[in-house]
């Protein structure tokens, strides 16, 4: 059994003598240490893990920004990159770079769930928002149409988007350029949905472009209501002149003239701002834009009154509308159409008054006044005046198109092609699409040889106005003069989509097929030709001949026939006639014909000899033996007038040559050729001519002991 005192502590038992230190005197406890506090362990660390966490987070949220912050840099760029493309005109870089800014957003959408920033998507949408509006816009550009209106109708299903009217707008002006105005229509109706009573301009525009839409459907009521909303709204020098234009289709002068004024009536920002500040050329093109509207409308309005007698006192009125702004240049462009409003009327001296009175009062004009002048007188066919005022035009703009035009005009009708042609393609520097220029141009590349040049030149015009029959007439010409009969063809077919109903087209077709060889195509072009002119005589002729050659003599019947009528006294025609019927065994109609061939024309041969042949095989002998008698007559008659031809000709023969003779030998020697310039020693005798008191000459002696030169000739019966 254990024995000994029990410990300070009370519960521990003694099992030694040895001696027992006391913990609490000596300062130490297992979790401290000379009144420090040691560290646990497990507290060191979660200590480090949390300070490592910490650190890893900071460096994943900087790792985040900035890859967040390097993508949205790239979109902007991209985008920027798209809107200067399409600015710059070029489609394909636009949509191109809008590409490269959707794969950015993808590499956004992708960073952000990498990183677990689901907080963050409200970024993305906006940012979304952006390029997928600048791609659809690029897809519409681009003319992709399909591709555009998918991206726009994913935005307007986007419950969180805030601008669905300005995607209901988009979607409005593709159907707007695919032409399907109802659709249009549609959805510049959904937009006005979306928009409050304190978006007055984005409601003025969008009745405006409903508007624009009912003017091309021909709706004109409609679309005068959409402009009426729309200047309620927001009044726009723009929106006017569409309103003034209904009213001149529906209205009555004093309506239309209302809607004018109030037009005029509209104030637009006209602060003077300096040229180089951007918002000053925006101020400066809408000046000119409104200036623009204004004029056409102001033409509008002065031309609705058709009254001979009082169309002037409408153009007074406009005038008098237009010097109450600060238009100037409608103004002035409105006095230009005013005198010519002159020509409309055929007082050609009243608008060249005018023109010039408008020429002295402002130099400003004179450019524009001059070209009209020269148009003028071209027009009057007064070539020198419209050559002199071409030249003042380009005198004070050089780059004036419509003058180098007329100034080209001019020379070439004084033939002098070459610079003309240099006027043209001037013109055409300046203003690449000119239609009159490319025109003229050909047409002088064609008068100097250059067919191909003139071919290149109209194909080129042929793509700015591709239904223009001329052009493609000049085209099909250009391949005729180099020799491609079957390229020629083919362009007089295009010609023909254009002018279906042209029979001189069928007509040169015809015979182009003719020439190639090819009588079924030529048949069946002539066969067109009839169809819309069956009196043109070439044509019907050309019909009865074929028919005629392929014996089928009842089309060829019909078709003398016609020609008969046509030309009534036309022998020839008439015996084709008569021959048809011949053939088909109608003997006796073929007898009248040919009788009345002869009537026609009784020295006519061939056609008595017929009524002989047929006579004679239907057993009118007492009418054979008639016409037998008038052929022997008509033979002898024939004769005779073939001798006395003979004998006129033989006469005149010989009178020509003894009056040659004497040329030759009393000529002047100036016109005789220099058959003596290579003989050294030339004698030159001398003439001595005897004459008569009636001073006839009666010998010529060459020297003195020379023979009469003309004993030969009586003299006296022919030279005096």
């Amino acid at each position: 059994m254990f024995s000994g005192r029990k410990s300070s502590r009370g519960s521990r038992v003694i099992t030694s003598t040895r001696p027992i230190s006391s913990y609490s005197r000596a300062k130490y406890h297992e979790n401290k240490l000379h009144g420090i506090a040691r560290p646990s362990i497990d507290n060191l660390i979660e200590q480090l893990s949390k300070q490592y966490l910490n650190e890893k987070e900071v460096r994943k949220d900087n790792l985040y920004s900035n890859t967040l912050k390097h993508i949205k840099n790239n979109i902007t760029l991209s985008i920027m990159a798209s809107t200067k493309a399409r600015a710059q005109g070029n489609p394909e870089i636009a949509l191109q770079k809008a590409k490269e800014a959707k794969k950015f957003l993808d590499e956004l959408q992708d960073t952000i769930f990498k990183f677990n920033k689901e907080e963050n998507m409200n970024v993305f949408n906006e940012t979304k928002y952006l390029v997928m509006m600048q791609l659809a816009d690029a897809y519409t550009y681009n003319e992709m149409y399909e591709n555009s209106l998918k991206i726009y109708e994913k935005l307007a299903k986007d419950k969180n988007n805030k601008m669905k009217h300005s995607i209901e707008l988009c979607i409005g002006n593709i159907y707007m350029a695919q032409h399907k105005y109802e659709d249009a229509i549609k959805h510049f109706n959904y937009g006005l949905v979306y928009l409050g009573d304190d978006m007055s301009k984005l409601k003025a525009r969008f009745h405006y472009c409903s508007g624009m839409a009912f003017i091309e459907l021909a709706n004109f009521h409609k679309a005068m209501a959409e402009f009426t909303e729309s200047m309620k709204h927001d009044p726009t020098i723009k929106a006017g002149y569409h309103l003034v234009l209904c009213h001149s289709v529906l209205s009555s002068i004093d309506s239309m003239r209302e809607a004018f004024s109030n037009m005029l009536h509209i104030k637009v920002n006209d602060n003077k701002i300096e040229e180089s500040d951007i918002l000053g050329n925006l101020v400066t093109i809408e000046y000119r834009d409104n200036c623009r509207f204004i004029g056409l409308a102001a033409k509008i309005v002065a031309s609705k009154v058709k009254n001979n007698n009082i169309w002037e006192e409408a153009y007074i009125y406009v005038q008098k509308k237009l010097t109450k702004t600060k238009y100037y240049d409608a103004i002035n462009e409105f006095e230009i159409a005013y005198a010519l409003a002159y020509m409309d009327h055929k007082m050609t001296e009243k608008a060249i008054e005018k023109l010039k009175r408008i020429k002295q009062k402002d130099t400003s004009t004179m450019s524009s006044v001059s070209t009209n002048l020269s148009y003028i007188y071209l027009l009057e066919k007064d070539f020198e005046k419209a050559n002199y005022h071409s030249e003042i035009a380009l005198q004070y703009d050089k780059y004036n198109v419509p003058a180098l035009v007329n100034k080209g005009y001019c020379l070439a009708h004084d033939k002098n092609f070459e610079d003309a042609r240099d006027c043209f393609l001037e013109a055409i520097g300046i203003e690449a699409n000119c239609i009159e220029a490319l025109y003229n141009l050909g047409l002088v590349s064609k008068r100097l040889g250059l067919y191909e040049k003139a071919f290149n030149v109209f194909e080129k015009l042929s793509n700015l106005i591709p239904k223009s029959p001329e052009v493609h007439y000049e085209l099909a010409e250009c391949l005729k003069m180099v020799g491609s009969e079957r390229q020629y063809i083919n362009f007089m077919n295009r010609l023909i989509n254009v002018m279906p109903t042209d029979p001189s087209l069928w007509k040169r077709i015809g015979k182009a097929w003719e020439k190639e060889g090819n009588e079924n195509q030529a048949l069946l072009c002539f066969t067109e030709s009839y169809k819309y002119s069956p009196s043109d005589i070439d044509v019907v002729k050309w019909l009865g001949e074929y028919h005629l050659r392929h014996h089928n003599y009842e089309r060829a019947k019909d078709y003398f026939g016609n020609a008969c009528l046509i030309c009534q006294k036309d022998s020839k025609l008439k015996l084709l006639y008569g021959q048809c019927y011949e053939m088909l065994g109608m003997m006796k109609e073929a007898l009248d014909i040919y009788e009345n061939a002869y009537h026609n024309d009784q020295m006519n041969i061939s056609c008595i000899k017929k009524i002989i042949e047929i006579s004679q095989k239907i057993g009118f002998q007492s009418k054979c033996n008639h016409y037998v008698e008038v052929l022997q007559e008509i033979e002898q008659y024939q004769e005779s007038q073939q001798d006395e031809e003979l004998s006129n000709f033989n006469n005149n023969n010989e009178a020509q040559l003894i009056t040659q003779s004497l040329l030759n030998f009393t000529g002047n020697i100036s016109n005789i050729p220099n058959r003596w310039q290579n003989v050294d020693d030339l004698f030159i005798p001398t003439l001595t001519a005897n004459k008569y008191n009636d001073s006839k000459i009666t010998t010529v002696i060459a020297d003195q002991n020379s023979k009469d030169i003309w004993e030969d000739y009586e003299s006296n019966s022919f030279l005096e």
